[in-house]
């Protein structure tokens, strides 16, 4: 009779075992794909949705401008997060029309929900905040008043790196961030090593400069696309208007099979005032793409550049 017993439940067991294993490759387990990267202006009362804690769930992000300060909360299935900035920088930014707050969702962790990164400003100087989720609440793990966001390895086998620097007066300056422990750690970055980091800094100042700037003796558009990128570009230049650089966001989108980048996509915003009037503030958002260029020893150029919006 014991023997029978026994025999039962090792039967019965397996049976359990099967179940188990049946209803773990059924159920639908939310994967987080570390190439997946959103980007998106957020102005008063706006809202994205995502799976922002890892339960499987849409949960909303939802912008709210209070007393002109920029406020965000998540909204999940059961609980209301407020994303709470760190003390060193106590504020998201502020609203102004020519400079809205900015939201990029990235993960920077294999198999983590996507972290969110904002970039907004107040009086002028950039902010930027990291908001990651530790399992309880989303903690600001870094804040800075940077005027650059990146990412590189962004989807091929190597660790993603989340970058921070600032570009001002024609310099480039970057640290880089590796999320260890959920710590991001943080290692300086020799900006010249960045793919195609001297054709952005290019192209900034001829647009600061426009309508003035001199094409002549560019060297940062991809070869034989020079023309047809200036073109584009010409329809910033109005006699009148002044530019200047607000921020930037940039990501490798592929790489070949020794996962060196094959393109880098950069959001660049700027905002525009007529010397007529200095409080006229105008947006322009340009979407651009560089890829390595045989005629220049396969650096980084710029292959493409488009106006998003304004």
């Amino acid at each position: 009779m014991r023997l029978k017993v026994f025999t039962f439940k090792k039967a019965y067991s397996i049976y359990i075992i099967i179940i188990i294993i049946l209803s773990l490759l059924i159920i639908p387990w939310p994967k987080f794909n570390k190439s997946s990267t959103t980007f998106v202006s957020l102005n008063d009362s706006e809202s994205i949705k995502g799976d922002f804690n890892g339960d499987g769930e849409n949960d909303i992000l939802y912008s709210k401008v209070s007393k002109n300060k920029y406020y965000l909360q998540i909204n999940t299935k059961n609980e209301t997060y407020f994303l709470k900035p760190f003390k060193k920088i106590n504020t998201l930014g502020e609203s102004y029309q020519h400079w809205p707050l900015r939201a990029t969702m990235m993960s920077i962790s294999k198999n983590k929900p996507p972290s969110i990164f904002t970039q907004c400003s107040e009086n002028d100087i950039p902010i930027q905040h990291v908001f990651y989720w530790d399992e309880h609440k989303f903690k600001d793990i870094y804040c800075s008043n940077n005027n650059v966001i990146g990412f590189l390895d962004n989807g091929n086998k190597r660790s993603p790196k989340f970058l921070s620097g600032n570009i001002k007066d024609g310099e480039f300056t970057m640290c880089y961030n590796i999320l260890l422990k959920k710590e991001l750690n943080q290692f300086s970055y020799d900006t010249s090593n960045l793919p195609g980091g001297d054709s952005i800094l290019g192209l900034i100042h001829y647009i600061e400069n426009l309508p003035e700037g001199d094409s002549s003796n560019l060297d940062i558009f991809y070869s034989g696309l020079m023309s047809k990128n200036i073109s584009s570009l010409n329809q910033l230049s109005v006699d009148g208007t002044n530019f200047k650089f607000l921020d930037g966001f940039f990501t490798d989108t592929s790489w070949d099979n020794k996962n060196s980048p094959l393109e880098i996509k950069w959001n660049l915003n700027f905002s525009s005032t007529l010397e007529s009037n200095q409080n006229s503030k105008v947006q322009y958002c340009l979407s651009v793409l560089l890829r390595p260029c045989d005629t220049y020893n396969n650096k980084f150029k710029i292959y493409s550049v488009s106006i998003l919006y304004n």
